[in-house]
């Protein structure tokens, strides 16, 4: 990954064949894993409609989708995601950059409370069952394109 152009609002990122194809694939993976919705509520929700906090969550979970979804039309857009001699260059704004930081975290945070949220620095450990395995590689890899993505921006090359 390398940031080709830095104009105000438009960003043109250097992407290899792999690093694209395999950001899609985190992205599909992640429409397949549901994700909690989250507590809309801090103490009592005494006082509030008995459906509110589910339609909030509701409402939070769809733009979670959303924003997942709108990210991997950029990285499938022939328009916006440029296929060259080098890999592809992806054209994005800076809101667009942004959102696909946020799908990729989200989509990590989504393989890992799919394995039971566990907690990996106490030594917590998971059934190390197929669908387990993928799930902490698709974790990982979620996790190592949020960084590489966010060390792109910062200005270095990954």
């Amino acid at each position: 990954m390398k940031v080709l152009v830095s104009d105000p609002g438009r960003l043109v990122v250097q992407l290899t064949r792999r690093e694209r194809d395999e950001m899609r694939a985190v992205l599909q993976c992640h429409g397949q894993v549901p994700r909690r919705g989250p507590s809309i509520t801090r103490g009592s929700a005494e006082g509030m409609p008995s459906d509110a906090t589910a339609m909030l969550a509701e409402q939070v979970l769809g733009g979670w989708e959303s924003e997942r979804a709108g990210t991997l039309g950029l990285l499938e857009d022939a328009a916006r995601c440029v296929k060259g001699k080098g890999g592809y260059g992806l054209q994005v704004t800076e809101d667009e950059a942004e959102r696909l930081l946020r799908a990729l975290n989200g989509a990590r945070l989504a393989f890992w409370e799919a394995l039971g949220s566990p907690d990996f620095e106490a030594g917590e450990r998971v059934e190390g069952t197929e669908r387990n395995r993928a799930l902490v590689a698709l974790m990982e890899l979620a996790g190592s394109y949020g960084g590489r993505w966010l060390a792109c921006l910062g200005g270095g090359e990954e």
